[in-house]
C-alpha cells in the first residue's frame, strides 16, 4: 500500500506541475482528490489491510492528500499570476 501512494505522489506530482490551465487542474482535483478519484480509491482499500499496517497507511495517505491540495492551490495561483501578467 505504501508503495501504491508513493506512486501516486510521484505522479500527480508531475501532472499537476505540468497543468497549462486552471480548466485542467479542476480536472486534476476531481482526478486525484474527487469522490471517485485515485486517492480516494486507495483508501478505500485500507480495510483490507492488516491492523498493524493501517496506521502507517493512513498518514501516509492523509499526508498525500495535503501535499496534493497544496500543490494544486499554488499551481493554481500561479496560473493565475502567469493570466493577469500576460
Amino acid at each position: 500500500m505504501l508503495e501504491k501512494i508513493a506512486d501516486l505522489e510521484k505522479n500527480a506530482t508531475r501532472i499537476i506541475e505540468e497543468a497549462e490551465d486552471r480548466e485542467a487542474l479542476k480536472e486534476l482535483r476531481v482526478r486525484f482528490l474527487g469522490k471517485k478519484g485515485l486517492l480516494t480509491a486507495l483508501l478505500r482499500l485500507m480495510g483490507e489491510l492488516d491492523p498493524e499496517q493501517r496506521p502507517a497507511a493512513g498518514k501516509r495517505a492523509n499526508a498525500l492528500r495535503s501535499r496534493l491540495e497544496t500543490l494544486l492551490g499554488r499551481k493554481e495561483e500561479a496560473l493565475q499570476a502567469a493570466a493577469l501578467a500576460a
